[in-house]
């Protein structure tokens, strides 16, 4: 199974030294809290709540990455347009 990962200015965030918000599936949860926990380089915090939560988060700006293990619905990706933010889906596995 394909999971994704919408990804938004993760990496100017990691080159600022700013904590990153990471937020949505539960199916990708474990994995991506693995992941925080062995990344020393700043803070990350990773929450669940699913994939519709946290691609509402990434468009109104309350998360930095969303965690999706579904691609991005066309009107999630017309909200995100409209918000003036342009989504770079990552499939992660």
């Amino acid at each position: 199974m394909k999971r994704t990962l919408v990804v938004l200015f993760a990496a100017m965030l990691s080159m600022a030294g700013y904590g990153q918000k990471i937020k949505g599936s539960d199916t990708v949860l474990p994995l991506s809290q693995k992941e925080a926990e062995a990344y020393k380089g700043g803070s990350v915090s990773v929450t669940g709540g699913g994939s519709g939560v946290g691609i509402s988060a990434l468009i109104e700006g309350s998360c930095d990455i969303a965690q999706s293990s579904r691609k991005m619905k066309f009107t999630e990706k017309k909200k995100m347009e409209s918000a003036g933010k342009q989504p770079k889906e990552v499939v992660i596995a």
